[in-house]
């Protein structure tokens, strides 16, 4: 079969809308795909919850890890099986490449991608959309994959990228970033019937587990603001202008 020159997912809506309160991108990337897979109660707020984001204060002292709970997991090697969970436990299987993987093999890489897109499915990313890193979804190509479309923060239509900016090695914009774990993830085939009442009552028996979490690179919950307020009264309140909490 011929490859198709350009093709996108039917319908595009606003990515997340801030003035709303859906401050958490990951939680935008889930629901356009979800909706694309004709699952719309699966919605923004199912997984923003989940995930931890809207429950769980993060700090990581003077270091800038993201804005919630995902993306300060996003900075462990095992970033990639948490963001395939947040879909298994919608019922969905989904996998995780990373940045160097996608670069061994960038003509395969955009080939799967493309092929999601003819599906109707858009791919999330979290990869340098410019001079930034965005969770985003592609949600269409031209030129042969050459140029992909996405949708991010609070577009109301495609922007567009080549591939070549995408896979373009970056280096952190701010000297005190940690740069995450990189890549695509591709949701899959549906592999259980999962009611949205389970899946946030899985959310509510996981969160004392969740408030309790601490690392050495970060802690949420009651130990996030004792540990920011001891930074606050210690001086540490910001460093150059990037604000620690």
């Amino acid at each position: 079969m011929t490859a198709q020159n350009s093709n996108r997912i039917p319908h595009t809506r606003r990515f997340v809308t801030c003035e709303l309160g859906e401050n958490y991108w990951f939680g935008g990337c889930g629901r356009y795909v979800m909706e694309a897979l004709g699952e719309s109660q699966f919605d923004y707020e199912c997984f923003v919850g989940p995930t931890g984001d809207v429950f769980a204060q993060a700090y990581a002292g003077g270091r800038f890890l993201g804005d919630g709970v995902t993306d300060y997991r996003m900075h462990s090697p095992q970033g990639g099986a948490y963001i395939e969970g947040i879909f298994e436990k919608c019922g969905y299987a989904a996998t995780f490449i990373s940045q160097q993987q996608l670069q061994a093999d960038p003509k395969g890489s955009l080939q799967k991608l493309m092929s999601h897109i003819d599906r109707g499915v858009p791919v999330i990313s979290n990869m340098y959309l410019g001079r930034f890193i965005q969770w985003a979804v592609f949600v269409g190509y031209d030129k042969q994959g050459e140029e992909l479309l996405y949708m991010s923060n609070n577009m109301t239509a495609p922007g567009r990228i080549s591939a070549a900016n995408v896979f373009a090695p970056r280096t952190p914009s701010h000297p005190i970033m940690r740069e995450p774990l990189h890549g695509w993830l591709f949701v899959g085939e549906k592999t259980a019937d999962i009611s949205l009442e389970k899946v946030y009552r899985d959310t509510i028996y996981a969160l004392p587990a969740l408030l309790r979490e601490k690392t050495d690179t970060y802690c949420f919950g009651a130990a996030a603001f004792r540990t920011w307020a001891a930074d606050i009264a210690g001086g540490q309140i910001c460093f150059d202008g990037v604000f620690c909490i």
